[in-house]
């Protein structure tokens, strides 16, 4: 809560809650991409004597990015969780909110007791959630498995 007294106040705080709820599942699956090249491959980039940044630009991150695009998946879905968590505290015995449906749902819930805004803030959030799947994460999925995916 330090950081509300700083320039950007709550919103600050919010945004640092929710990269931290969702850092976790992009830093997981990048580790578990890295770890899942090939030793050969590897080996291979020594052989050809590729130095260090140009294994990392001509093999790792190559084999990594479909790693990379799962846990940016993942970390969205675990971003939409932090929200109701970040944008709506209470600290001290005073509520601090944002601007958002995370605040949104948390006051619908506990402040005003209102189930009817509550399914229409959850209807609208899994519309959104949908939509952007289907528009934009299926179809970066697919793109870099069609490019980047190791098979031999």
């Amino acid at each position: 809560m330090a950081t509300v007294n700083l320039p950007g106040g709550f919103q600050l705080t919010s945004i640092i809650l929710t990269m931290t709820g969702m850092q976790w599942y992009l830093l997981f699956n990048m580790i578990g991409g890295a770890r899942s090249v090939p030793s050969d491959l590897i080996e291979a980039s020594r052989t050809y004597r590729l130095k260090s940044w140009g294994r990392w630009r001509q093999l790792l991150l190559p084999a990594m990015l479909p790693s990379f695009v799962t846990g940016s998946i993942t970390a969205w879905g675990g971003g939409w969780n932090a929200l109701v968590v970040s944008e709506y505290v209470i600290f001290a015995g005073e509520s601090k909110s944002v601007l958002g449906i995370g605040a949104l749902l948390d006051k619908a819930a506990y402040e005003q007791g209102s189930i009817s805004l509550l399914l229409i803030t959850i209807v609208v959030m899994s519309i959104t959630i949908v939509a952007l799947n289907r528009l934009f994460w299926r179809r970066l999925y697919r793109i870099v498995l069609s490019r980047y995916r190791i098979d031999y």
